[in-house]
């Protein structure tokens, strides 16, 4: 039997931390013992914004069109006519500036309510909403190309649905024949894990650590023996504290299964999550001399807590649980209390593992 994974209570207020632009003011009154679907809370928000923009007059932008004609308009390309001849048949080369709806922000706005329009994991209502949305930009192409969508200030609007569009497009998966879009249970993983580490970090951030944020690094002491050094990867954290008097990483996760069985075994942690915590603490550079970095792995509860403290290569590392089907202040504050555990005294034994 495949298990259930975390139960969130509300995850409305997972989002209220680090994705407040996204948020409607309607979404208020929204109680913190009313349960929501992750997805169709997602699609919710995204279609609000959605029907905003383009009851507003969605943004237009000047396209440049190249085309050969007999009637010139715009601005006449003379190289162009004259190296393929064109001036002997009566044409020329234009090429002309149009006002057009069809940029890349709407491109990827159709193309994100076509997907939801043919999503199944969602109500019918939100699929015919979407599809009715979708018809509005009749005229825009379907594309999202992330490269070119610039956001400056006259379409600062369309942040809220291009980030909420960019968590779509991690957890939705076309179909063969692309007439329909799913949502697997994998990618509600990735989507949860998503809004879960910004949540923990926005919460930190708000309750006494204001340093709390990404750090992106590199191996230290790496050089290539054959080959380029630059294809190793970055090491990007998930959360760094990084104070004068103490260095903490912390990665977050959400699965449907904290630890794991390997062959029949002892259910253990899972070992690609601490090597990967290893290796940030290995390569962390501490702001002051003689302070050792620490690691926290911090997981959403699927079944049974877990809590757990060790010694990894003098690293301090602790694991624990967070519970997300609890009230706001609750959650809040479990956070804040495995985050500042006890981080002085007796380095503890390495064999530590506590089951409550």
């Amino acid at each position: 039997m495949t298990p259930a994974g975390p139960r969130i209570r509300n995850p409305y207020f997972l989002l209220t931390y680090g994705w407040q632009e996204v948020l409607d003011e309607a979404f208020v009154a929204v109680g913190a013992s009313v349960e929501l679907d992750a997805l169709e809370l997602i699609a919710r928000l995204f279609l609000r914004h959605a029907a905003r923009v383009i009851a507003r007059g969605v943004d237009r932008g000047y396209r440049s069109d190249e085309d050969e004609t007999r009637r010139p308009r715009g601005r006449i390309l003379a190289a162009p006519t004259l190296s393929r001849a064109l001036h002997l048949r009566g044409v020329v080369a234009c090429e002309a500036q149009e006002l057009t709806a069809d940029v890349a922000h709407n491109r990827a706005l159709r193309a994100w309510l076509g997907r939801l329009s043919r999503c199944t994991a969602i109500t019918t209502n939100f699929r015919a909403e979407a599809f009715r949305l979708h018809a509005r930009l009749d005229g825009v192409r379907e594309e999202v190309d992330s490269r070119t969508i610039q956001l400056h200030r006259n379409v600062a609007h369309y942040g809220p649905i291009v980030r909420l569009g960019r968590l779509l497009d991690g957890c939705l998966l076309p179909t063969p024949d692309g007439s329909q879009w799913l949502f697997p249970d994998t990618a509600r993983e990735d989507l949860m894990a998503r809004v879960f580490e910004a949540f923990v970090r926005e919460v930190l951030r708000s309750h006494g650590h204001p340093e709390a944020q990404k750090e992106r690094g590199r191996f230290m002491n790496a050089r290539a023996v054959e080959g380029d050094a630059s294809l190793l990867p970055d090491l990007e954290t998930d959360i760094t504290l990084a104070t004068r008097e103490r260095h903490l990483v912390i990665e977050t996760k959400f699965y449907r299964e904290v630890l794991v069985a390997h062959r029949g075994g002892r259910r253990r942690l899972r070992s690609d999550h601490l090597f990967q915590l290893l290796a940030y603490l290995r390569n962390a550079r501490p702001e002051r001399p003689g302070v050792v970095a620490e690691g926290l792995l911090i997981y959403a509860k699927a079944a049974e807590p877990v809590f757990g403290e060790f010694v990894l290569d003098g690293h301090r590392v602790r694991v624990g649980t967070i519970d997300l089907d609890q009230d706001s202040t609750e959650l809040v504050g479990s956070i804040l209390a495995l985050v500042d555990g006890p981080t002085t005294g007796d380095i503890p034994s390495p064999a530590v593992l506590r089951y409550p």
